[in-house]
């Protein structure tokens, strides 16, 4: 009984400490090169897994509690992941970025918001409801949105067959939505609600572990051609700062609190869904930004919480 207690203690701190105790993982992934390459086939597993623990989480009927405001659910959305690609692409392009690293930029920007986003914009002082309805409608509208968005601005630069990934995306989605939301009902949702924080913590801690895992492409780039990591470290940081800022200019009609929350979703991005859906047809600057955006992923929560706390006062 003492010794669960104490896992059980140990795993809800960790879920109240999470924003502190995942970038640990990363710093474990950049100190351990071996671990890394040990962990590294282990990446996809844990996307799917993490992917089906966080709808484990989302309550149904919150969500139909909080939607009531369709029109800026939706607007938010379509400015997550139809315009902002295309605004990713227009200023990349002018930057002049090498074509790999502009591709897989755009497919950032074109993805649905990080698992963990209503928790960050709680953790932000943010509008989390909000928060919890951009992610749940952007899981399901990117599946077929992105597919054609890259065939449209970057299909000369990666190729792959819209449809195949439309087919892909639409199976990992709808498989770990009836996985999660199955598995819910059966624990019950009473039950999960009060081991919430227990939850979160394994959420943490496997978080942690995906950042060692994917540290492999930083590590490979280090050794082979470490003088593209630098670049690559400045477009995630900028991106992920710039489309904040722009979003929070574009939602400055909108409440505050719904407008901070459009931007953080907007700047923290689940990339890596694209790992198990089309990661072998995906090379070596994937791998790296997959890698180095887990350091705007990780760092700057903790670094923008009293700007967005700024923002909307």
């Amino acid at each position: 009984m003492n010794r669960k207690l104490s896992i059980g203690t140990a795993l809800a701190w960790t879920g109240r400490n999470g924003i502190l105790v995942m970038p640990l993982g990363l710093a474990i992934g950049v100190l351990s090169p071996e671990l890394s390459e040990v962990s590294r086939p282990l990446a996809d597993h844990l996307v799917l897994i993490l992917f089906t623990l966080s709808i484990f989480l989302l309550d149904p009927r919150a969500l139909a509690l909080h939607l009531r405001r369709p029109a800026a659910v939706a607007s938010g959305i379509a400015w997550i992941l139809l315009l902002i690609p295309f605004v990713v692409y227009a200023v990349g392009s002018a930057a002049g970025l090498p074509p790999g690293l502009l591709a897989v930029t755009v497919m950032w920007s074109a993805c649905p918001p990080l698992i963990s986003i209503p928790g960050l914009a709680m953790l932000c002082g943010l509008d989390g409801a909000m928060a919890l309805l951009l992610l749940v409608g952007s899981m399901v509208v990117f599946t077929a949105s992105l597919p054609f968005i890259l065939s449209f601005l970057v299909g000369d630069i990666v190729a792959f067959d819209p449809f195949e990934l439309l087919v892909r995306l639409g199976i990992i989605v709808s498989s770990c939505l009836l996985a999660g939301q199955g598995l819910r009902r059966l624990v019950g949702h009473e039950r999960v609600t009060r081991y919430t924080q227990e939850t979160n913590g394994v959420l943490a801690l496997l978080l942690a572990l995906f950042a060692v895992t994917i540290m492999g492409g930083f590590h490979e780039a280090l050794a082979h051609s470490p003088g593209q990591i630098p670049l690559f470290i400045a477009v995630t940081l900028l991106a992920s700062l710039g489309v904040q800022l722009l979003s929070a200019i574009a939602f400055l009609p909108a409440a505050r609190l719904t407008g901070g929350a459009v931007a953080l979703a907007s700047g923290h991005r689940n990339i890596a869904i694209m790992l198990p859906a089309a990661g072998g047809a995906l090379g070596h600057d994937f791998l790296l930004f997959i890698a180095v955006i887990q350091f705007p992923i990780y760092l700057l929560p903790l670094l923008m919480r009293p700007v967005f706390r700024w923002y909307c006062r």
